[in-house]
């Protein structure tokens, strides 16, 4: 679990990837070293799982997100199935899920022709029976994972949730 200090450096992160250890350090009341610290160890237990920047697809002329649920001509195949997705560097997420498809993918087009390529290039891989697209229109909102959510049940109840900070994004 996270103490009260990991969540306030979570917080802070998850509201701005670059503030400066200095600045969570004084708004802690702890030293940059002990921030520092505390970052490191919570990238080794896992809590943080990257500090990369994140690039806007449509920034870069990737103006169509699609969403592919995939299904398998039988389930010994999804394994390759996954692996050949692996090789389209638009497919950006690739996720097993339950239900109707085998995978659910996340996929960045350029533009709808682009869309169609893509789908081409899966429809020959071998293991792949279907596929149904789901083009998003917009995003309407992006958000972190709410940081009271990782405390044990009974404390969070007596809490009052806070405002997330969320990315709204005009269509």
């Amino acid at each position: 679990m996270i103490d009260i200090l990991d969540q306030q450096i979570l917080e802070a992160l998850t509201s701005n990837a670059r503030t400066p250890f200095k600045d969570i350090a004084e708004q802690c009341g702890v030293s940059r070293a002990a921030i520092h610290q505390r970052v490191e160890k919570l990238f080794q237990r896992g809590v943080i799982a990257n500090a990369g920047f994140q690039v806007n697809p449509q920034s870069l002329g990737y103006d169509t997100c699609t969403f592919i649920g995939v299904n398998f001509t039988e389930a010994s195949k999804a394994e390759a199935v996954e692996e050949a997705m692996k090789a389209i560097p638009e497919v950006v997420e690739c996720h097993n899920t339950t239900g109707a498809y085998g995978l659910l993918l996340r996929v960045y087009c350029r533009n709808n022709a682009d869309l169609a390529r893509i789908l081409s290039i899966m429809s020959k891989i071998d293991g792949l029976s279907r596929t149904e697209t789901l083009i998003s229109l917009c995003m309407n909102f992006q958000r972190a994972l709410p940081l009271d959510l990782c405390e044990p049940s009974e404390t969070r109840r007596r809490r009052t949730p806070k405002a997330m900070p969320d990315d709204n994004i005009d269509c």
